[in-house]
Parts: C-alpha cells; sequence; structure tokens
C-alpha cells in the first residue's frame, strides 16, 4: 500500500458503510404504515332501523370490513344491548356459532360474501320478532387490530 493513507482507506470504508447503513432504514416501512398494513376496519354497518313484526320472514345484519395484510386471528362478533357476552361469533375456518337470546334464531348457513375471510360476517336472523329489539355491536378483530360499530334495530 505505498502511498496510501491507511487512516483515509478507512475512513473511506467506514463512510461507505454508513452510506449503506442509512439507506437500507429507510427501507423499512413505519409503525403507522405497518398498522395501516394490517389495520382491521369497518366499512359498512347495516342495522336496519325498524321491523314490523310478522311481516318479513328473515333480517339481515351485516358488517362489512377491510382487512389488512395479517389476518391471523380474526373474528367477527355480534353484541346485543351492550353485553359482555356476544350473540354471534366467527372464528374464520370454523363453523360461525349463535348464542343467548339469537341461538336457533340465526341462519348458520347464510352466506354475506365468497370471501373467504368475509362469509360468514352478517347475521341472518329468522322471524324477527320485539324481544330482539335494542343496539346490536359488530366487533372484528385480528391478534393486532379491532374495530366495532353500533347501529339500533327496533321490532315493533
Amino acid at each position: 500500500m505505498a502511498g496510501t493513507n491507511p487512516c483515509s482507506a478507512r475512513k473511506h470504508w467506514y463512510s461507505k458503510t454508513l452510506e449503506l447503513d442509512v439507506s437500507n432504514i429507510f427501507m423499512f416501512k413505519s409503525p403507522a404504515r405497518i398498522k395501516e398494513l394490517n389495520a382491521v376496519k369497518i366499512v359498512k354497518l347495516v342495522v336496519p332501523e325498524i321491523i314490523q313484526y310478522g311481516v318479513q320472514d328473515a333480517v339481515i345484519l351485516d358488517c362489512d370490513y377491510t382487512y389488512g395484510n395479517d389476518t391471523s386471528g380474526l373474528v367477527v362478533k355480534w353484541f346485543f344491548r351492550n353485553k359482555a357476552r356476544p350473540v354471534y361469533q366467527w372464528i374464520v375456518s370454523q363453523k360461525p356459532q349463535d348464542m343467548g337470546i339469537l341461538r336457533g334464531r340465526v341462519d348458520l348457513t347464510y352466506r354475506a360474501s365468497n370471501d373467504p375471510l368475509k362469509m360468514h360476517r352478517a347475521l341472518r336472523i329468522v322471524k324477527p320478532n320485539t324481544d330482539i329489539s335494542g343496539d346490536y355491536t359488530c366487533v372484528v378483530s385480528t391478534f393486532m387490530e379491532e374495530d366495532s360499530r353500533t347501529k339500533q334495530m327496533v321490532v315493533f
């Protein structure tokens, strides 16, 4: 290395390394962007406001949502009158379940979508009557995120 200053060569090597490291840092996504990519978000909640008893054979409550890249643990739950226990639950890749006041009153074969991650998002309540009047809350969650919306339905 005649004529080359070892300190100068080292400085240049460190400088290049620093440049590469800095450029790699900017390739990573920000936490906000990662959250956005993995977010689950309810985009439309359809709950009929008023239903007349005996007029309709069934009523559909639909909870449409978008989902990000990470759908692990995706679950759709419906709650009635702000109770702690759901009246409906669908864990993706399992059969939907009806519970509580809606047990035996939900058409569990109903599919709102052909998308395998959305197909059982909606409730099809058979023979609606006055005892199912109240607030309905849809909660869509993954292991990372959760979103919820509430609407009221009155059966008279």
